[in-house]
């Protein structure tokens, strides 16, 4: 049942101008045992505990960001290749690794604000403020699997 409403909740948003996540909750399946048991977020794994988690934190990025409509796909702004920008605004980067990265297009001279995320803790991990001496800086991820959130300061408030 819940494959079938799955499926008709996709069909239906195909048409629309908007779609959303929708997830198959894995509800109380007991790995190796082929049984389930009634859905409780208790007897979930600690992986679909992340995943929610995770849900939960691109929610709350979504809202944060001030003009979703304008950020696209731009693997040119980030050397990680995994960037969301409207470009001298807001940035969104995925940084699978540890490894530094830089990400172009800044506003040189003017203040960012920034806020690391753990995709493997769904957490906030830091939030910080940094200055764009150039049109490019350089980043390292505080873990594997961060995501950083980059937006330029407000200078009206």
């Amino acid at each position: 049942w819940q494959c079938e409403m799955l499926r008709h909740l996709k069909d239906y948003e195909a048409r629309k101008p908007k779609q959303h996540p929708i997830l198959l909750s894995p509800g109380g399946w007991v790995p190796g045992g082929r049984t389930w048991t009634p859905e409780d977020k208790f007897v979930e794994s600690p992986a679909w505990q992340t995943a929610l988690g995770n849900l939960k934190l691109t929610r709350l990025l979504a809202q944060r960001v001030r003009d979703l409509v304008r950020m696209n796909p731009r693997e040119d702004l980030a050397t990680t290749g995994c960037c969301l920008a409207h470009e001298g605004q807001e940035y969104i980067v995925y940084a699978p690794g540890r490894e530094g990265f830089r990400v172009g297009g800044l506003r040189a001279g003017r203040a960012y604000r920034y806020k690391w995320f753990s995709t493997a803790k769904a957490a906030t991990l830091e939030t910080g403020q940094v200055t764009a001496d150039a049109s490019t800086l350089s980043f390292r991820p505080p873990c594997e699997g961060a995501v950083l959130f980059l937006m330029l300061e407000d200078r009206s408030g």
